[in-house]
């Protein structure tokens, strides 16, 4: 098959995806969710970004995954749908992986869960990495379109365009790695752009 640029390729997930628990984030996950930020913090995130990372979990404006095996919590990430006046498209936010299991299947199976639950009808999905993670990102296909200046780091914004054949896609990786979703999770939330003036 040959790799069309810019567009999600997801296949290579197929050798990577762990069979994990994914269920959906509650508040009783707050420290453990702010762990993982603070272990992937060093030469990782901006600097002084941990308050926003905090406020993103509070505000339940996004469908927060998390990922467990034998009770300890491995990673987490959160995916919604941006509603601007140029049309929609998905948001993936802050896909954490313990460090202990970088490497290891975990962000493949956060990944693939986030994209599974994309509505059919949203044609791109987006993403701002830190210069650590942006090769496994580009690895799946997702291009660097622009780079934001985050409290004084430049972070790439990367995309991939999608289509239903890829959320379809995803949806049977999961399945053949023994990953079940939960049914409830299927809605995820959209963020309406404020066109104020």
């Amino acid at each position: 098959m040959t790799r069309r640029e810019g567009w999600l390729e997801a296949s290579g997930a197929r050798r990577r995806m762990r069979p994990s628990q994914v269920r959906l984030y509650t508040p009783a996950d707050f420290e453990d969710c702010v762990e993982l930020y603070r272990l992937n913090e060093p030469n990782r995130f901006p600097a002084e970004d941990l308050p926003n990372f905090e406020k993103a979990l509070h505000a339940g404006n996004a469908l927060r995954f998390v990922i467990e095996e034998g009770g300890s919590l491995l990673g987490c990430g959160a995916v919604q749908v941006q509603n601007t006046e140029r049309g929609d498209f998905a948001v993936l936010s802050y896909g954490l992986v313990h460090p202990q299991w970088h490497g290891r299947g975990i962000g493949s199976t956060l990944l693939v869960a986030r994209i599974a639950v994309i509505p059919k009808e949203i044609p791109v999905v987006a993403l701002m990495t830190v210069p650590a993670s942006r090769s496994f990102y580009e690895s799946y296909g997702f291009c660097q379109r622009a780079s934001m200046n985050v409290r004084g780091a430049e972070l790439p914004l990367c995309y991939a365009r999608i289509c239903p054949d890829d959320i379809q896609y995803c949806q049977s990786l999961l399945a053949r790695a023994g990953v079940k979703l939960p049914a409830h999770a299927l809605n995820v939330p959209v963020i309406v752009e404020d066109g104020g003036s």
